[in-house]
């Protein structure tokens, strides 16, 4: 059968599964799926078909044709992914999952089962008509809360409920195979699935990585009461006369860590930036954004309290109480104030961040790490950044999170640079692959996500069989490699 015959064929057979208005070859409806906002460094490639199911019998029956003729699938819901995790270099199926809307609210046991097609905004909104929140990630609202929790993303009030990975509590998963999996207490009968844990953490086998394992098509994740009150502080640190350029992050850093050892936890979210992302989070005009620098200081600290508001009270005081320790210098800016409703909307669903891709190419290299290591890794960073040429300003942030064992800290390095000029591209490029391994070198304790290329350059350096028992997984459960194949695992 010739090449074109077989396409034909093949999707045929993808309609007759979910409708031939909901499968397509079509070159103009591909292309959106043929690269992210990362594709100047992760490249691009078109994939064969767009399939939505709606159901996960269409799920299975589509993943068992995939098998039958070794088709490549590639699971993706809002198409907001911006680290190259979901393009299709080996073409194949984008099996986009948006039409499984499903949610359900269930405020007595403070927990919703979600499909991945429903949005955080949407998440959040309904769950606020019964006094709860779920976790939302930093991300802008329209990504959805599934994927989220898949690929660990980070909470706007992560520090003290664990960021969104550690809200899932069971999943309805279909397997390369076709075959379904419940994990943990969603496998039980005649009880809802709120429980993680019923032998090994098969839920964690499926987190982590872009959709090579299988595809996930319900989720039961937590939700918490709304908070009674909500505040918020802004700190922040410039460099002293005779002062070290590391001098302000190396006292914003003692700042939040004494915040963070206070027990119980005083802060809901707390926040180190360099100038630049507050700067870009702040400002509404990007000829503002320049100007903004000094304006609170060369690092800022931005956090929130939030509780009853006998809780908020004492919390005040506590940061309060800091602050005093840690300033000797009025002038420096730091305040503690009532948090504005533009911060209280953006706790509840993120919507300024789209703000972040006014400067051009967003590019960012996220991990996480011990604070004290913070001043380490960007000044490393940045000495290597500046010998490579690179003018755009390297920006970074860091967030706690509670239980803070080990100062356990989620950092990302940022900037935004001009991708239609292919030497600074280059220079972008190989700025990724030094730190790749420069950052092994500092000591980090994971990477955030599998960007391309990280995991084939970190798992020879692990130590013990951790990278073979994984591909050894992996090739247990798709024994034909057809999810999302070459991420993760190079071919």
């Amino acid at each position: 059968m010739e090449a074109g015959v077989q396409k034909d064929r093949i999707l045929a057979l993808l309609q007759d599964i979910v409708g031939p208005e909901h499968a397509s070859a079509d070159p103009a409806l591909l292309i959106p799926y043929s690269r992210d906002q990362h594709w100047p460094i992760a490249g691009t490639h078109m994939p064969d078909y767009v399939v939505r199911p709606k159901t996960v019998e269409e799920v299975q029956k589509i993943l068992r044709l995939a098998n039958r003729y070794r088709i490549p699938v590639i699971p993706v819901s809002s198409n907001t992914n911006i680290r190259g995790l979901t393009i299709p270099h080996h073409g194949g199926i984008m099996l986009d999952l948006k039409r499984m809307d499903y949610l359900e609210i269930d405020p007595k046991n403070r927990a919703a089962i979600i499909g991945p097609g429903v949005s955080c905004a949407r998440l959040a909104d309904e769950a606020e008509k019964y006094g709860l929140r779920p976790i939302i990630p930093g991300a802008p609202s329209t990504v959805n809360m599934l994927s989220n929790c898949l690929l660990r993303g980070v909470s706007n009030i992560g520090p003290r409920y664990g960021h969104t990975g550690d809200q899932v509590l069971g999943m309805e998963v279909v397997l390369p195979t076709g075959e379904i999996l419940y994990t943990g207490a969603a496998a039980f009968p005649n009880v809802g699935p709120y429980f993680r844990y019923f032998g090994p953490d098969w839920a964690g086998l499926f987190q982590g990585q872009p959709g090579i394992m299988g595809v996930v098509t319900k989720m039961a994740v937590r939700l918490y009461p709304l908070p009674e009150r909500q505040e918020m502080f802004m700190c922040g640190f410039t460099q002293r006369p005779g002062e070290p350029e590391e001098g302000p992050l190396r006292r914003a850093m003692a700042f939040m860590h004494d915040l963070m050892l206070h027990d119980p936890p005083v802060i809901t979210f707390g926040v180190i930036l360099h100038w630049v992302a507050a700067a870009i989070t702040m400002v509404e005009k990007r000829e503002d954004i320049d100007s903004f620098k000094g304006t609170l200081g060369d690092w800022v600290v931005l956090g929130s309290i939030e509780g009853s508001r006998e809780f908020v009270k004492y919390g005040r005081s506590v940061v309060e109480k800091e602050i005093k320790k840690h300033w000797d210098n009025i002038d420096e800016g730091r305040e503690v104030v009532l948090m504005s409703k533009m911060l209280k909307d953006e706790l509840k669903a993120a919507r300024r961040i789209f703000r972040w891709f006014r400067l051009g190419n967003y590019y960012a290299l996220a991990w996480w790490g011990p604070l004290d290591r913070f001043d380490k890794y960007y000044f490393e960073a940045l000495k290597i950044w500046r010998e490579l040429g690179i003018t755009e300003e390297l920006s970074i942030v860091g967030i706690p999170a509670y239980p803070y064992v080990g100062q356990l800290t989620y950092y990302e390095f940022d900037s935004f640079w001009d991708s239609t000029d292919p030497q600074n591209t280059e220079k972008i490029k190989k700025f990724t692959e030094i730190m790749y391994q420069k950052m092994i070198d500092l000591g980090i304790y994971c990477w955030f996500r599998p960007y391309p290329g990280v995991y084939e350059s970190t798992i020879p350096r692990l130590k013990g069989c951790m990278g073979e028992l994984w591909y050894k997984v992996k090739k247990l459960l798709d024994p034909n490699n057809i999810m999302n194949p070459g991420k993760v695992f190079p071919e």
